[in-house]
């Protein structure tokens, strides 16, 4: 299993757009392959994948298209090869929209 960070919402709700940031000056390259989840699995592996960030560098806007309702919010890391930092998240700051 690999690692997985998760925000829980008191209530379901829709989530439209989400922007995840990395360090500008490193290391961008460390959320690539990692996916983003919507549901309310309290694991966030569990629910429905809302985007693939195989081409993230240095962060950046997305949307849920379709939008996906959940009260648990998940950026999930993937295992890609055998390169050790893609077995982990790694970000500065997250905002998600309703």
């Amino acid at each position: 299993m690999y690692g997985y960070w998760k925000i829980t919402f008191d209530q379901i709700i829709p989530i439209k757009t989400f922007a995840i940031m990395t360090r500008d000056n490193c290391c961008g390259d460390r959320m690539y392959g990692n996916f983003v989840t919507v549901g309310t699995n309290s694991d966030p592996r569990n629910n429905t994948k809302c985007k693939d960030l195989w081409t993230m560098n240095e962060g950046g806007w997305y949307s849920c298209n379709p939008v996906l309702s959940g009260n648990v919010f998940g950026i999930c890391a993937r295992n890609v090869g055998n390169v050790d930092h893609y077995s982990y998240v790694n970000f500065l700051e997250a905002m998600v929209y309703t």
